[in-house]
């Protein structure tokens, strides 16, 4: 660690914990619901961690990690490509370089979504929405998206102004950027929203609320934002990576 000229030098306080040195409030929180364990390993759709005594406890994971594990932990066919790439000395981070397994993906997820797409990868689901709204931005010349009450779409600066939750993002307002709120499934709002702005980037949204409480977002509604979006010659931008 870059340490400036002038500032003394410190230890960290042994008398302090381990745990106050990484997301300290997330540590009280677990600890308030009796989850604060340390998972040794995963397999399938469970989770292992060992008692006091030594002996391992089998947890059923009904999360899914954000979406990133709907296919299990430690998926034998996955496990074996990732040792078999490992072995293989494949590079996992040659920045000047052509990556044929990528492209080979990104051609069959464009089959698969039915388009002509150029694909862009991500690391999450928040970059990916930062994506969607640069790209939104730098077609329409707009900086006015629709957004759905009780949706969420990240923290990071961009995406934290499309989530509802005012908790999370009134500390990080970013002048410049309007979101109009409405209901899922109320057409009538969702019309309004659109004849009320005169320039828009975009219709953000989840096709399943996933934070907002598992809301589906019914046919009828989906439908009549994608066209709405089409007259206006906007983007719709299906955030999935809650959904499955």
């Amino acid at each position: 660690m870059r340490r400036d000229a002038g500032i003394p030098a410190s230890e960290p306080d042994p008398a302090r914990p381990v745990a106050a040195h990484f997301k300290p409030r997330l540590r009280e929180l677990l600890g308030a619901l009796r989850l604060d364990v340390a998972y040794e390993r995963g397999q399938g759709d469970h989770l292992y961690y060992r008692d006091p005594a030594g002996a391992e406890v089998e947890v059923l994971d009904l999360v899914g990690g954000y979406g990133s594990l709907l296919l299990g932990h430690a998926h034998p066919v996955l496990v074996a490509e990732a040792q078999r790439l490992l072995a293989a000395g494949r590079p996992m981070h040659a920045q000047g370089s052509r990556r044929g397994p990528a492209e080979q993906l990104a051609r069959e997820l464009s089959r698969r979504a039915q388009g002509d797409y150029c694909v862009v990868y991500g690391n999450s689901g928040a970059e990916a929405v930062e994506a969607a709204m640069k790209h939104a931005m730098l077609e329409t010349g707009s900086r006015t998206f629709v957004a759905l009450e009780r949706g969420f779409h990240g923290k990071t600066l961009g995406a934290l102004q499309l989530t509802a939750n005012a908790r999370y993002r009134d500390p990080f307002d970013l002048p410049g950027l309007r979101v109009l709120r409405v209901p899922a499934n109320d057409i009538g709002q969702l019309e309004a929203a659109f004849a009320g702005a005169e320039d828009l980037a975009g219709f953000v949204f989840e096709p399943i609320l996933g934070e907002g409480g598992i809301h589906p977002v019914d046919g009828a509604f989906a439908r009549r934002a994608a066209g709405l979006c089409a007259e206006r010659g906007v983007p719709l931008i299906a955030d999935e990576c809650q959904t499955g």
